[in-house]
């Protein structure tokens, strides 16, 4: 899980922008499953969304199901196509979508620390 936690973490801000949430809590997963379902007909539970934002306790990384889910939600192709995008992107905006989950509140254990430091 954390060599993924950045693409987590911007994951997280991508659900979260669009679907229009600023403080998220438990009530949100709710709405933030049905909206995945309604635009794109996959099911991904309210558990599995608490899960992913660090409302509930998860020992096992998110399946490949539904982080293709969540990327599609917020408008990329799969999860592989939602880390390459982010990769591609200039420095200014790399940084942009790095501190843009920072004007969110989520709880703290749903920002998983990046594996690597990185220069940017």
């Amino acid at each position: 899980m954390k060599a993924n936690g950045f693409f987590y973490s911007a994951l997280q801000a991508q659900v979260l922008e669009t679907c229009d949430i600023e403080a998220l809590d438990k009530a949100d997963c709710k709405e933030i499953s049905i909206r995945i379902f309604v635009k794109d007909r996959n099911y991904v539970s309210e558990t599995t969304i608490k899960k992913i934002f660090g409302l509930l306790e998860n020992t096992a990384p998110p399946s490949p199901f539904v982080l293709d889910s969540l990327a599609r939600f917020t408008g990329y192709t799969d999860w592989e196509d939602f880390k390459k995008q982010i990769r591609q992107m200039k420095d200014n905006q790399f940084i942009h979508i790095k501190t843009y989950h920072s004007k969110f509140t989520v709880p703290p254990a749903a920002v998983v620390p990046m594996a690597n430091k990185s220069s940017i």
